[in-house]
C-alpha cells in the first residue's frame, strides 16, 4: 500500500523533527489503532522508546494519507 504524505504533514514532521522512517514505520505497523476524533480520521501509534509517535491518517482506496504526526508521552484513555 503506497503512502502519500500531506502539504499540512510534511511541513509539520519538518518543523517537529521527526524522521520520515519513523512515520513510514508506524504507518506500516502500528502497535494501536484508534478511530480519530471525526471520520474518516484513525490515530495509530507506535511506540519508539519512552515516547509514542502518533500519526493521524486517512485511509483511502489505494494509498494512506498522513494528515499529522506528533510525539505523545502517554497514550489517551
Amino acid at each position: 500500500m503506497e503512502i502519500h504524505f500531506s502539504d499540512h504533514s510534511l511541513f509539520k514532521i519538518g518543523q517537529r523533527k521527526i524522521p520520515l522512517s519513523l512515520v513510514r514505520q508506524t504507518v506500516l505497523s502500528p502497535d494501536i489503532r484508534r478511530q480519530g476524533h471525526s471520520p474518516p480520521y484513525e490515530e495509530w501509534y507506535r511506540r519508539f522508546g519512552v515516547r509514542y509517535l502518533n500519526v493521524v491518517v486517512v485511509q483511502e482506496s489505494r494509498c494512506i494519507v498522513v494528515i499529522t504526526a506528533h510525539w505523545i508521552k502517554k497514550l489517551p484513555v
